[in-house]
């Protein structure tokens, strides 16, 4: 599942947790679509750190992480948040996938600096 808030104007934070299948990547586009129409006109803070990392590679073998990725693009600034080691292979998607907007790792611990990196203050 997830959950999103709009913590300032035009910033998000979609938080995931427990399983990510089908129904839930298409309501998450769906609840995204009226902020993503233009490239760059959204900031997100992702929360990635109550998701189990046997969950992740569920949706990362069903090719769902695909369609989270194919967003991207249309976000200006990105902070991840993860915890431990957990998401490497996230981390290094969005690097690459965001290369005119910035992106930046945060772990649980440093959530509050993911949101003002996110909001623009860091």
């Amino acid at each position: 599942m997830f959950k999103i808030d709009e913590f300032a104007p035009r910033v998000l934070e979609i938080r995931f947790s427990d399983q990510m299948g089908e129904d839930e990547i298409e309501m998450l586009e769906a609840a995204l679509a009226p902020y993503v129409s233009d490239e760059g006109a959204v900031n997100a803070l992702l929360d990635l750190s109550d998701l189990s990392s046997a969950v992740w590679n569920g949706m990362f073998e069903a090719g769902l992480e695909q369609r989270l990725f194919d967003q991207a693009e249309k976000f200006g600034r990105v902070a991840l948040v993860t915890r431990g080691e957990h998401f490497d292979d996230a981390a290094a998607a969005l690097q690459k996938l965001l290369p005119r907007g910035e992106f930046r790792r945060f772990d649980r611990s440093d959530s509050q600096a993911a949101r003002e990196f996110a909001a623009g203050m860091g």
